[in-house]
């Protein structure tokens, strides 16, 4: 072609190059900056970053700088991985609703006063005894006259019975389950596994169906009896570690669906239920050397913390929580069939 036509074309698209490479330029410095942000050291503690994309770095790597449970419990620390403090959501609760088993006296008590303390707008106390849960029901109103205490007296193992308490929600925005009702007992195995394993997956699962685009938090209440085994009560043990194993298994819809599944593991409480225990003319010597080796009863408040972590920390995703008189409370930790042999 004629040399003024070719230049008329080049000059043409001089523009058009020019933008092209603009927008090349830009991306590639887009791409530069997000890989210096994405490689640069957090300034938390943990050198994890707050962001979600991360959380899974951040949850593994704190659960590899864990010590692995022993029967001792020795290397339960009182202090929890600070890798881990960087998703406390404080305001989780707050004007939400929670439905709580077990709630008339000991664990179950404790942990509704820790949750209504946190701003939640509304409770419904789920329990077998009338007179003790009507006392509790009570005491709550007075200490939260804020919030709204409604008592459902109920048999767990009667799956209607309990998805008749949720049904009280109305609507309300679930944010709490705690699956707290437990028995103890080895003569009756058949109940002890019906209240301690077959309700709590029932709840668990009325949970999941009631929680909103908001998600929530189930804290399942198993034992340490869920980690080590109690020679005492072995159907106790079977009830426990099956829940700790359930619990395990959710993991996939915190991502999904904004909801979490815990586990508090917590060793020698006084409770009605340990009461129970040490009553029975079999178990109770035993289970009374056993308090002994493991330095006595954990302090109510040493619980109520290690509920209240599971609960507000996002990070606790499947986490079996261990609460024990000498270690305090910690993450227990769990190795993999599939690991290749060192």
């Amino acid at each position: 072609p004629p040399t003024g036509v070719l230049r008329a074309c080049v000059l043409a698209a001089l523009p058009v190059l020019g933008c092209f490479a603009r927008v090349f330029v830009a991306r590639l410095c887009c791409a530069f900056l997000f890989v210096a942000w994405a490689s640069a050291p957090s300034e938390t503690s943990s050198g994890c970053s707050s962001s979600v994309d991360t959380r899974e770095v951040c949850i593994q790597s704190a659960a590899t700088s864990l010590p692995p449970l022993t029967a001792s419990h020795a290397d339960l620390s009182d202090e929890f991985p600070r890798s881990l403090h960087v998703f406390y959501d404080m305001t989780c609760l707050i004007g939400r609703a929670a439905v709580i088993t077990g709630a008339a006296s000991g664990i179950g008590l404790a942990c509704s006063e820790a949750a209504l303390s946190k701003g939640l707008a509304c409770l419904i106390a789920v329990d077998k005894g009338s007179a003790a849960l009507a006392a509790a029901a009570s005491h709550l109103r007075r200490a939260h006259p804020a919030a709204t205490i409604l008592s459902h007296e109920t048999d767990v193992t009667d799956p209607s019975s309990l998805a008749a308490a949720f049904d009280m929600l109305e609507g309300r925005d679930l944010g709490l389950v705690v699956n707290n009702a437990g028995i103890g007992g080895e003569a009756d195995w058949r109940q002890t596994l019906a209240v301690n394993l077959t309700a709590a997956i029932h709840g668990t699962q009325l949970g999941l169906q009631y929680f909103g685009p908001g998600g929530g938090v189930v804290v399942n209440t198993a034992s340490m009896a869920g980690l080590v085994p109690m020679s005492f009560g072995p159907v106790y043990t079977a009830s426990k570690h099956g829940l700790v194993g359930f619990s395990r298994c959710f993991d996939h819809l915190a991502v999904r669906k904004n909801v979490r599944v815990n586990v508090l593991c917590p060793a020698f409480v006084d409770t009605p239920l340990l009461r129970s225990l040490l009553d029975d003319p079999k178990a109770g010597k035993a289970g009374r050397i056993a308090i002994d080796e493991h330095g006595g009863l954990i302090p109510m408040e040493k619980v109520v913390d290690a509920f209240m972590e599971l609960v507000e920390n996002a990070a606790h995703v499947g986490t079996v929580m261990a609460v024990t008189s000498k270690g305090g409370a910690r993450p227990a930790q769990f190795g993999s069939l599939f690991a290749e042999p060192r």
